[in-house]
């Protein structure tokens, strides 16, 4: 049963995040050698990612970007899960 409503919160998240969608700002840095981009996301720290094209590292700044949002609320959630506890008196 717990199971089953964390996987039903899971998807409501996914829905709420497909219903809202955002636009972030990224840095496409260009590698020295010329053969591929380094994308750093400024509003969400340690978000990286790179790709031989600016397309190719576009699409997966895209999928970056959701698995950082999705990592963030996972550790939210985790912090604002009450916790439970039996106490004699």
């Amino acid at each position: 049963m717990a199971i089953w409503r964390r996987q039903q919160k899971k998807e409501s998240l996914y829905h709420r995040r497909v219903m809202s969608k955002r636009s972030y700002t990224v840095v496409l840095d260009p590698w020295p050698e010329g053969n591929g981009y380094t994308i750093t996301v400024p509003v969400l720290p340690g978000c990286v990612t790179q790709g031989k094209t600016k397309k190719e590292a576009l699409e997966r700044a895209v999928e970056a970007i959701r698995c950082h949002i999705e990592g963030l609320e996972e550790v939210l959630e985790e912090q604002i899960r009450p916790t439970l506890a039996i106490v004699e008196v």
